[in-house]
Formats: C-alpha cells, structure tokens, sequence
C-alpha cells in the first residue's frame, strides 16, 4: 500500500488541494521521508513473504531465510547501508522485532532437522553451515554421529551367508586382494569430504549436473 501511495502521490496532492477538508491529512516532505523509510524497512520481509508463497520452501531454506531475516534485523539496529538514515523510532521498531525474532530462531538452532536437511543437499553439504553458524565443527560432528547411529547397516545384511561360505569370483577375489572395503561409516565420511556437486543456475528446477 506504501507503494501505490508513492506512486499516487502527484494525485494525492491534488486531491487534496481541491478539497481542503482533507489539508489537516496532507503528508509534508518530511512524513513522506518517513514513509519511505518505512517501505525501505519492510520491502525485504514482503520480499521474503512474496517468495514463501509463490516457492513453498523446503525445511533447508527455512534455516536460510531466517539467517536472512535475522541479518536484515542486524543492519537496521545498526543503520547500515540502505537503513542509514533510520530515526530512533525505527531502529527500536527492529530491536523488538529482533527480540521475538530470536526466540523462535532458537527453536531452529536447537533442532538438527533443519541443519541435516542442509547438508543432505549435494548441491551445499557442509558449506552452509560454515558460514553461517558460530559453530559449524560441533553441528557437522553432532549430525555425523547422528547418521552413522540412525541408519546402521541393514538387518539383510547381518542375516546374510558368511563370506567365508561363499562362493567368490574372480572380480571379488581381485578386489578382496587388492582393493578397499567401504564400511557404512566410510560412506558418510566420504559424502562430508567430497566436493559438493554442480547445479544448473537461471532455471526453476535447480536440476543437479
């Protein structure tokens, strides 16, 4: 609405102008400074809300927007950039804000869903949380240990023949000789120390390549 005022604001006047019941509701200079400090303010909470509703986001982008809303706080209480020239009154508006905002954050930061949910998209893995967390070494080892204790080797393979009984072919005894056994915990330590994998940009699906 703050926007169609700006862009009605010439009209406005004018109204204004031809009936002079409404002077007394005429905004001066100054309060349209203020309203467009106010639209500055809240531009990136519609942006996000505007994305939330056309995107439905996953449970990993939840964990991003927040970081992104709580940065956004930040630079207000600390009038930089854009927020610069914020009065008092605004700066205060976003330290509540900021309040309420880490009381729900909290919830987030103590549940590692959402932090799994990062690293289990080959496209981030662990570098999310890297640069995003104050203690990714900590999170990364808590969901490590997480997943080796969640999905342990299966049942099947417990029940299965003992190797020794057998019969092994020329490709297993090659490989039994020469190569490397990979355990399940083997299989998570390689999916943290491998690279993340590429993706396509510009295109709605983020298709893996």
């Amino acid at each position: 609405m703050i926007e169609y005022a700006f862009d009605c604001r010439a009209a406005l006047t004018d109204i204004v102008k031809d009936n002079l019941e409404l002077y007394s509701l005429e905004l001066i200079p100054k309060r349209w400074v203020r309203l467009g400090h106010i639209q500055t303010l809240l531009r990136p909470f519609d942006d996000f809300t505007k994305w939330v509703l056309r995107q439905e986001p996953t449970i990993q982008l939840s964990a991003s927007l927040y970081v992104k809303l709580q940065n956004t706080l930040n630079s207000i209480i600390k009038k930089e950039g854009q927020f610069a020239e914020f009065d008092v009154t605004l700066v205060d508006a976003a330290k509540a804000g900021l309040t309420k905002f880490d009381e729900y954050f909290q919830y987030i930061k103590e549940n590692d869903t959402y932090w799994i949910t990062c690293v289990l998209d080959p496209r981030i893995k662990t570098n999310w949380l890297r640069k995003n967390t104050s203690d990714p070494r900590e999170i990364i080892t808590r969901i490590k240990k997480y997943l080796k204790e969640s999905y342990p080797l299966t049942m099947s393979s417990k029940t299965e023949e003992p190797p020794q009984k057998r019969k092994k072919g020329l490709d297993f005894e090659l490989l039994e000789e020469y190569g490397s056994q990979v355990t399940f915990d083997d299989d998570i330590d390689q999916y943290f120390n491998t690279e993340v994998v590429g993706f396509t940009a510009n295109t709605g699906d983020n298709h893996t390549q």
